[in-house]
């Protein structure tokens, strides 16, 4: 019924995610993407004890590239996209698929989940397209049918950590799917559970801020060169990174979507 589609890198990265509580929940199956970045790729033991995982070995880099590798070895009707470090319930994951099996109209959704974020969700289903203002996308909240994959969508190998942009891979599929005319909806419904900071809440460094310009650049292009000051002045307020230098790598980011050789999802 459910794949959740897990990715991660390296050998701490493995052992972390080996050493999680994963609920065992009848119809969910864990697909672990793993690029061991040179360590030797040997999996744990309580993995191999668990018929509801299977981990996938892949001599690649860049965190899209591997998320893509997970979305490839799904094979349930849903796939939820998801990290190493993400923790999840028994109760979350009934919920995602109790929400897709009462809208069966719909292709794919976005759920809340918990953490030092705070994100400011709507407090009620919305469906999307339109976009509510402000409304926060982080990629183990997306879920999707598999048609929509089947359909070719996937995530933007441009950008995420490992690429010349280092951010910004979910709000790429969110946009992507969106851009597709798939049909969505938000469910206000915790589903996991997230212990750190998002890369929306950290400091912005200028490559992630370049990514953030590219974004803004592709995702709205008759409105970006309104967009760029402002997300720079909000980055400023916010302390994610100083005005002026965040405005600077922001329209770098802008100029190098529009040399983009390859073109946005169709």
């Amino acid at each position: 019924m459910l794949d959740v589609a897990i990715v991660t890198m390296g050998r701490q990265g493995m052992e972390r995610f080996a050493a999680s509580r994963l609920p065992e929940v009848t119809g969910v199956g864990y697909v672990v993407s793993w690029q061991p970045a040179g360590a030797e790729p040997v999996v744990p033991p309580a993995l191999l004890e668990r018929p509801d995982v299977e981990v996938v070995i892949t001599d690649t880099t860049g965190a899209s590239i591997n998320r893509n590798n997970a979305l490839d070895h799904c094979s349930a009707p849903l796939i939820l996209m998801a990290d190493d470090d993400i923790e999840f319930s028994a109760e979350g994951l009934r919920g995602l698929i109790g929400a897709f099996e009462a809208h069966e109209d719909i292709d794919f959704a976005v759920f809340a989940y918990s953490g030092a974020d705070h994100p400011r969700y709507p407090t009620a289903e919305v469906p999307l397209p339109p976009v509510p203002s402000g409304f926060p996308v982080a990629t183990f909240t997306i879920a999707v049918r598999r048609s929509v994959t089947d359909r070719g969508v996937r995530f933007d190998e441009r950008f995420g950590p490992g690429a010349r942009l280092p951010l910004g891979e979910d709000e790429m599929l969110f946009h992507t799917l969106l851009r597709r005319g798939f049909k969505g909806r938000f469910f206000p419904m915790v589903i996991v559970r997230h212990a750190g900071l998002t890369s929306g809440y950290r400091p912005v460094d200028a490559p992630s801020a370049r990514a953030l310009g590219a974004i803004i650049g592709m995702v709205y292009p008759l409105t970006s060169l309104l967009r760029i000051p402002l997300k720079a002045w909000r980055m400023g307020r916010s302390g994610q990174m100083p005005a002026l230098p965040a405005l600077a790598a922001l329209t770098r980011g802008w100029l190098t979507q529009l040399i983009m050789t390859r073109p946005w999802h169709n």
